[in-house]
């Protein structure tokens, strides 16, 4: 059976345990979570260290896993085994799981993490059977404003909805920044019940992540002046700048991502789910889209791919071969070498 998180939820809540389960998805940020509460729920301070065991899918052999699953827990109820990224398992490894699931241990807990689920894969088909495969995708816009809300409930306060849309424009789609974020703005209001935009902006629109994910949108609004304000002050705040080149090359394989979806004749709607842009948070996205063809983003590409090298071999200093690359991506650099030719 195939759930949502908030069904696994629910299925938790119920005290409801299958012998096995698969995290499926994208969202990093709701696989550790899921993981955290069925350890919690199965799991104590007391009795976690004798119980729980937990894995990478390339670094043990499937016997190991069912081995230790048919080893009985000790002062508590389940035995949880956790086996993250099984992308990188075989099929014959895949296949030693299979047997084990045809019969598997009433004393322990099998966890299984991956990146998405295959309908043709045997055992995803198994798990489908005897246990349940929560998938953990990336949320649509309208999903994640429903977590903010949920997760300031936990906290026990309330956001407002215009609230909510101003921290997911000003910190971006990612949970995990989300949730540091709703950390801080909790942290900073304990006194405080309802969470308003006053609040949110306060907080969050000179943060970091803010900062770089405007730099990255609005290099190629060709606002040279200000993308290079936004970096000094990043710099300033000692970020690190493999976080600021990511965030520049992650907007450049998105445009290449939308120019070839395009190409398969998807609307801009359905590009937005894909990719994850939210008009509402990123508004020019698919104005910039229409600026550039591939060729000139897989040059764009080469551009970062040069700067990462200058960085890490110490050719230039971090902020130097950022600020190139700058002028490379807005075409700066030819019009300083044009007028030095004159």
């Amino acid at each position: 059976m195939t759930i949502n998180y908030t069904q696994f939820l629910q299925h938790l809540k119920e005290n409801k345990i299958s012998p096995v389960y698969l995290f499926s998805g994208e969202e990093n940020y709701l696989k550790q979570e899921a993981l955290k509460k069925i350890e919690r729920t199965l799991l104590n301070a007391e009795n976690k260290e004798l119980n729980y065991n937990s894995y990478s899918a390339s670094d043990i052999p499937p016997k190991v896993i069912i081995d230790t699953l048919a080893t009985v827990p000790f002062l508590a109820e389940k035995r949880l085994i956790v086996v993250e990224n099984i992308d990188d398992w075989k099929e014959k490894d895949e296949q030693q799981i299979i047997n084990y699931l045809d019969k598997p241990s009433l004393n322990s807990c099998l966890v299984l993490t991956n990146r998405r689920v295959d309908s043709k894969n045997l055992l995803h088909t198994k798990i489908n059977q005897v246990g349940l495969i929560v998938n953990c995708k990336n949320l649509n816009e309208g999903e994640i404003l429903f977590w903010i809300r949920k997760r300031f409930s936990s906290e026990e306060k309330t956001i407002s909805t215009p609230a909510a849309q101003l921290l997911l424009e000003l910190t971006g789609n990612n949970l995990s920044n989300l949730n540091n974020e709703i950390d801080k703005i909790c942290l900073y209001n304990k006194e405080k019940r309802e969470i308003n935009e006053k609040i949110v902006f306060s907080l969050s629109a000179e943060g970091r992540i803010y900062q770089i994910n405007e730099l990255a949108k609005i290099l190629f609004e060709n606002k040279l002046e200000q993308t290079l304000k936004i970096l000094n002050n990043l710099f300033i705040e000692n970020e690190r700048p493999e976080i600021i080149l990511g965030a520049i090359s992650r907007r450049i394989r998105q445009f290449i991502y939308a120019l070839s979806f395009k190409e398969q004749e998807l609307s801009d709607e359905e590009i937005s789910t894909k990719l994850r842009i939210y008009k509402s948070y990123d508004p020019l996205f698919f104005k910039q889209v229409r600026k550039f063809d591939k060729k000139i983003l897989v040059r764009f590409l080469e551009y970062c791919q040069q700067a990462d090298y200058e960085m890490k071999t110490g050719k230039k200093t971090a902020q130097i071969a950022l600020e190139n690359l700058i002028f490379r991506l807005t075409g700066t650099e030819e019009r300083i070498v044009s007028m030095g030719k004159t």
